[in-house]
């Protein structure tokens, strides 16, 4: 998993909510995959 640092986190957000994040880690998930390996992969072994 990479996080773009160009995007900083919400504002307010905690800054210990990475370690209490849990069982529901998804649920405040605001990034857009932008890359898929398993669609995108073969054709950027081409390149």
């Amino acid at each position: 998993l990479c996080v773009d640092p160009f995007f900083p986190p919400p504002e307010g957000w905690p800054t210990g909510r990475k370690f209490a994040l849990g069982d529901d880690a998804l649920s405040d998930n605001r990034f857009e995959l932008i890359f898929d390996e398993t669609v995108d992969g073969k054709e950027v072994e081409r390149l």
